[in-house]
């Protein structure tokens, strides 16, 4: 099983050592998960809105809302990572004598080279923010300019997974987008802040307005409420990620590195990240990529 051990803050001055999850395991160490009785409320919470005779929409948003909240009672930040942590929790219980490994990458990108440099299939992560700021819909987002961005190119990704199991088998043309410089705003308080000053209260009276003369300003308001609305939705799912103070460590994959240089196993696709140059990685790869293989289909 793979190791991942995380410096948290520097004021807090904690080192966590992350392993695989035990069956019932929470990142807290509070409360127990039990996966029958996660199952059993998605089940009731969904007999519970077909016999309100909700939409498809709004069945959505609730069982997307049940998911958040039942994340964030085990020490999660969203539904992502708690399904994460179910299955390997259901991969550690039923393995028995099965040698497994688990990789955890950070946010993925575009492919950095293989098959070829930009190849993307749909948004990912990080490029619903870059999409909705390069359409001009997303002026200011939440980020913490001192801190890191941990992304990795999906061909890293795969990369690696094909090293770690070589390694253990032997054991056992676009558009151009130009956009205005955003405002980076490095604390919730700070953007909800500005959101309200900016944003909210002039929508609060476009919204009084469409009321009273719904032909001359109602589109208007439904079209600056939806981006409104996005911009809050992006924060609230990427906060965890873009205010962690945490430094991971790939103390493992760097041993496995240096070791197949050492072999001289050039055979091996390279899978270290060192070799990129962000900014011309995201400027001339990631985001014509993302423009030639999303927006043009």
């Amino acid at each position: 099983m793979s190791q991942l051990l995380i410096f948290v803050g520097e004021d807090r001055d904690l080192y966590k050592r992350y392993i695989p999850f035990a069956m019932g395991e929470t990142l807290h160490g509070k409360n127990k998960v039990d996966i029958n009785t996660e199952m059993q409320l998605v089940e009731q919470r969904l007999k519970q809105l077909v016999e309100q005779g909700c939409s498809e929409e709004e069945t959505k948003h609730a069982m997307r809302d049940l998911g958040l909240k039942r994340a964030k009672l085990f020490g999660l930040p969203n539904t992502y990572a708690f399904t994460k942590v179910m299955g390997e929790m259901f991969l550690g219980h039923y393995r028995e004598n099965m040698a497994i490994v688990i990789i955890r990458p950070t946010m993925i990108t575009s492919t950095f080279s293989d098959p070829f440099p930009g190849w993307i299939e749909g948004v990912k992560t990080v490029d619903t923010i870059i999409l909705a700021y390069g359409k001009g819909m997303l002026k200011c987002f939440l980020v913490d300019q001192k801190e890191a961005c941990d992304i990795i190119p999906v061909d890293m990704v795969a990369n690696a997974m094909i090293a770690t199991a070589a390694e253990h088998f032997h054991d056992s043309v676009s558009m151009p987008i130009v956009p205005k410089p955003p405002v980076l705003l490095s604390t919730m308080a700070m953007f909800r802040l500005y959101m309200g000053l900016r944003f909210k209260l002039p929508l609060q009276i476009l919204e009084l307005l469409s009321i009273t003369f719904p032909s001359q300003f109602g589109d208007k308001y439904q079209h600056h409420n939806r981006k409104f609305k996005m911009a809050m939705r992006q924060v609230e799912i990427y906060e965890p990620y873009l205010l962690f103070k945490g430094i991971f460590e790939d103390r493992n994959l760097e041993t496995l590195r240096i070791k197949n240089e050492a072999k001289e196993m050039n055979d091996l696709p390279r899978f270290s990240s060192k070799c990129i140059d962000w900014e011309d990685y995201f400027t001339n790869t990631h985001i014509p990529g993302l423009v030639t293989h999303v927006l043009n289909k």
